[in-house]
């Protein structure tokens, strides 16, 4: 039970359990409860409820005359299963935004009389839509009265509805109980998001919450998973806070090790993860031909990955990111006093985390950001609230997806790459012409590690003296992205060649604190962490380093 990560996890367990070919392929965000079971491999039966049923819209809490007939709903699809026998496993997945739902699916679970005699056991996730609907304010949050919450105030919520629910679990998850000589029970907390600032602050607080209320009443068959430490470990494999097949199985092999007895113990110590779609950076659209639309998290689990238990790791290497530009003209627009944002799905469509400025006071405002090479669906924002999003016309949207949004695929055999359009258009802004001026054109070739960049300056003449500075470009260095900087060797890192700064949000900030020092040759960034290099022989080598960046800040010559 939970949102889109125990989804994904649910369909992981599918994998795990029938191969590729038994699957039926499962259209991420249709449906809000799936019941399958499996024989010898093979899915014998199959059942799913989609969103069309409003009865089942989590937009109240308690239980309401609506949430009765929810369950009512449910009870009658379960119902509709084979009987059980011994060689038939059962897997039952419930979206679940609030834990009152939660409550639901396992009162009518318990009450099953055709699989009472069933082992069952219940795996628990729910936290992310308190903070979608509270802090991110999400557009699609079913309760309304989250978004105008304070944080104290869902904190106050979602603990109380919680501890509700958890106390009512105890029954079943004891040592004694139905789950408990079952299975067991897990309580997990949100998976991981590689976000800052105030939403990383809260999804710290509630999952500490989460094993705050699950420490009093710990039983060998009532655990809690801390599924975002698990996440954090390895936070490369996470797209827009939801994890690839790597992580899910990882997960899941710390849920069946405490379900499933000693003597199942694999004999090897080491695993290989064996397929096209096992890591986050392996997301491609001509390797997901059964995604209907294009987010990359839809598009790694959608093929099985197998983790082996091996001798020696043999592992596929996840591709290095690409730096991408995303820049929108607001010319035509009375900018917000919060700013212009961009969200996507590159960001867990967070209309406050990703901030763009205006660097040449030209009304063209930009971020750049290193993405894995993938499908990305975004929108811009003219504020910081899903209240001031943009309209993006048909002619810019993904042909047939059923979405009105933008979308960008980034190409993993390219370093860097920008995308330049008018907010609420498909072109960029046309060029403003207030001023009485003669116009001089120069072609203008700046070479980038691999790529040529034809580009076209305007000197723009307004008296009879013309006064021009010099203009600059940042660089990568060696390809930029997976790069530390270094002086004049790889092994040239003296502290004295540049600033440190911590208080960065990406890497637009980090290049704006090398553009306001008048000494700056470069920057390396990395998560939380900006180095303006002023050496002043500049950045001449680079070292491999995951999750840094390392750009030169040069001069461009005619």
């Amino acid at each position: 039970m939970g949102t889109s990560n125990a989804q994904l996890m649910a369909n992981t367990l599918l994998f795990m359990l029938g191969g590729e070919e038994a699957i039926p392929y499962i259209d991420f965000g249709t449906y809000n409860f799936l019941d399958f079971i499996f024989e010898d491999g093979q899915i014998s039966y199959y059942n799913a409820v989609n969103y069309s049923v409003t009865t089942c819209s989590q937009n109240s809490t308690g239980l309401t005359v609506q949430e009765q007939g929810c369950k009512d709903v449910y009870a009658a699809e379960l119902a509709k299963a084979p009987t059980p026998s011994a060689n038939r496993v059962r897997v039952t997945m419930a979206i679940s935004f609030f834990w009152e739902r939660a409550r639901s699916i396992m009162d009518i679970v318990e009450a099953d009389v055709a699989w009472k005699e069933a082992r069952v056991g219940y795996v628990v996730q729910i936290v992310a839509w308190y903070l979608v609907c509270q802090n991110i304010k999400f557009y699609l949050c079913p309760r309304t009265e989250l978004k105008s919450d304070t944080e104290d105030e869902t904190f106050a919520k979602f603990t109380s509805e919680m501890e509700s629910v958890l106390d009512g679990m105890e029954t079943t998850c004891a040592p004694t109980g139905r789950a408990g000589t079952g299975f067991g029970c897990v309580v997990a907390t949100n998976s991981f998001t590689e976000t800052t600032g105030p939403l990383l602050s809260a999804f710290t607080r509630f999952n500490q919450q989460v094993l705050d209320s699950m420490a009093s009443r710990a039983t060998p068959t009532f655990r809690s998973l801390d599924v975002f430490e698990v996440g954090a470990s390895m936070p490369r494999e996470t797209i827009a806070g939801h994890g690839s097949q790597v992580l899910h199985l990882w997960v899941w092999t710390m849920i069946l090790g405490g379900w499933c007895p000693a003597s199942y113990q694999a004999e090897a110590w080491m695993v290989n993860f064996r397929g096209a779609l096992c890591w986050a950076g392996n997301a491609d659209p001509s390797l997901c031909p059964r995604v209907s639309y294009g987010n990359d998290w839809h598009c790694i689990n959608s093929i099985p990955c197998i983790m082996e238990p091996v001798d020696a790791i043999v592992t596929t290497p996840a591709p290095s990111k690409s730096l991408v530009t995303f820049k929108v003209g607001m010319q035509e627009q009375a900018v917000s006093p919060a700013g212009v944002h961009v969200a996507g799905s590159f960001q867990g469509w967070d209309p406050k985390a990703t901030k763009l400025s205006d660097l040449d006071q030209d009304g063209t405002y930009e971020v750049t950001l290193a993405l894995t090479p993938g499908f990305y669906e975004f929108k811009f924002i003219n504020g910081d609230s899903w209240d001031s999003v943009e309209y993006v016309p048909a002619d810019c949207q993904e042909a047939g997806s059923g979405h009105s949004n933008r979308f960008l695929a980034v190409d993993s055999s390219a370093s860097s790459s920008a995308m330049h359009v008018c907010f609420s258009g498909c072109a960029p802004c046309p060029a403003a012409s207030t001023l009485a001026a003669t116009t001089t054109v120069e072609p203008l070739t700046v070479t980038i590690t691999t790529e040529t960049i034809t580009r076209t300056l305007s000197t723009t003449e307004l008296s009879s003296t013309v006064s021009s500075s010099p203009e600059y470009r940042f660089v990568p260095i060696d390809g930029g992205v997976g790069r530390a900087c270094r002086g004049s060797s790889p092994g040239d890192n003296h502290p004295n060649h540049y600033a440190v700064f911590s208080d960065v949000v990406d890497l637009s900030d980090c290049k704006a604190k090398c553009e306001s020092s008048n000494a700056c040759v470069g920057i390396e960034y990395s998560a939380g962490r900006c180095e303006v290099w002023t050496r002043s022989g500049g950045i001449q080598a680079s070292i491999s380093l995951t999750g840094f960046v390392c750009l030169g800040y040069t001069m461009l010559t005619t």
